[in-house]
């Protein structure tokens, strides 16, 4: 077992790493209470893709977001899926007219909150969808039968396609 570490906690890590990334994109802002990395340019006329995850493996998203990606991405803690609230937080940093994707990985955290989240929107009267990413190669469909695959490789193939239908549905002035 290892004796040195980059950090000597992991207090506050996830945050540290969000506000760097943010420093070094200035057209992003943060929230940093709930771990959302945002576009503030979002106009409310495109449909808002919004995807995020545990901070342990799937920080990546936050770098996705920016102008015709992801409209926001919000992170849990290390290893952690996001809370139901967060994800209410990144809905509203990036409200839409036009409806709200929420694309995840299909890990039961991520479904368990983003579900919620997911019934939040529709429960407000807004359109909203769910993209969940069950790509995984690492594990056989047989070890993968009961619970799912889970996204892994794919999740990025599957957003660029989210993203497709995005820009589709706003080019043909269609909703969610």
């Amino acid at each position: 077992m290892a004796t040195k570490h980059f950090f000597p906690s992991t207090d506050h890590l996830v945050v540290r790493g969000l506000e760097s990334l943010v420093a070094k994109n200035p057209h992003l802002s943060l929230d940093p209470a709930n771990k959302v990395v945002f576009l503030p340019s979002h106009s409310s006329q495109k449909v808002s893709v919004i995807s995020g995850g545990g901070a342990g493996h799937e920080p990546a998203w936050c770098g996705y977001v920016g102008s015709g990606l992801l409209s926001a991405a919000v992170s849990g803690e290390v290893f952690a899926s996001p809370s139901t609230k967060q994800i209410m937080a990144a809905v509203e940093k990036v409200p839409s007219d036009k409806g709200v994707i929420l694309c995840i990985t299909n890990y039961t955290g991520d479904n368990l909150h983003f579900g919620l989240a997911r019934e939040k929107i529709s429960g407000s009267g807004r359109k909203v969808g769910m993209l969940r990413m069950t790509d995984d190669v690492g594990l056989g469909r047989e070890k993968t039968r009961k619970l799912g695959r889970r996204g892994l490789a794919g999740n990025m193939f599957g957003k660029s396609a989210c993203l497709l239908l995005r820009q589709k549905q706003n080019d043909m002035r269609m909703g969610c």
